[in-house]
């Protein structure tokens, strides 16, 4: 029936947005791990302002900007706050926000007094704002693929780093 998709829906829905925070705390604990220096967020904050109502409407993309500048593998440790940016975040970020406003124009036209017209209508919003949501999903997953490959890559070099630093103090 509609009701148990609809219940199934946001079940996963809900299951996925906790293990996206769960992989933001995880990647700001790398992050710190790697010594990385004057973060804007701990790993906690930077989970809370996806949860806030009205700061997640802000923050969610500074919190992706400094993931992506902080787990740059190439920068070293005083200047990967000036690291670019990847325009994927605003990308992402704009699209996502638009299928929450032509959700909710949906939403207002499942209101009206029901008429062929607006069931019409409402249908057009829904399948738009669907589209975009699937849109900013794929993006979202390219986003957070690029950033992990980012900390792995910088987990290695830290690992090496820390392989010639210890050889180096066996050595002497």
């Amino acid at each position: 029936t509609a009701l148990q998709r609809l219940v199934e829906y946001s079940l996963v829905a809900r299951s996925e947005m906790l293990r996206s925070l769960a992989w933001i705390y995880r990647a700001y604990l790398n992050l710190i791990a790697f010594e990385t220096r004057n973060l804007k967020n701990t790993a906690k904050i930077a989970v809370g302002k996806f949860l806030i109502p009205f700061v997640n409407l802000v923050h969610p993309p500074k919190v992706m900007t400094e993931l992506w500048k902080g787990s740059d593998p190439s920068n070293d440790a005083p200047s990967w706050k000036s690291a670019p940016a990847t325009p994927l975040i605003n990308f992402w970020w704009c699209i996502w926000i638009a299928a929450g406003v032509v959700g909710r124009i949906s939403l207002l036209y499942s209101r009206e007094t029901p008429s062929a017209n607006s069931f019409i209508t409402r249908g057009w919003f829904d399948i738009f704002g669907d589209i975009l949501l699937t849109v900013a999903g794929i993006l979202a997953i390219k986003l957070v693929t690029a950033i992990q490959e980012r900390l792995d890559a910088k987990g290695q070099m830290f690992k090496q780093m820390e392989k010639f630093s210890i050889e180096t103090m066996h050595a002497r």
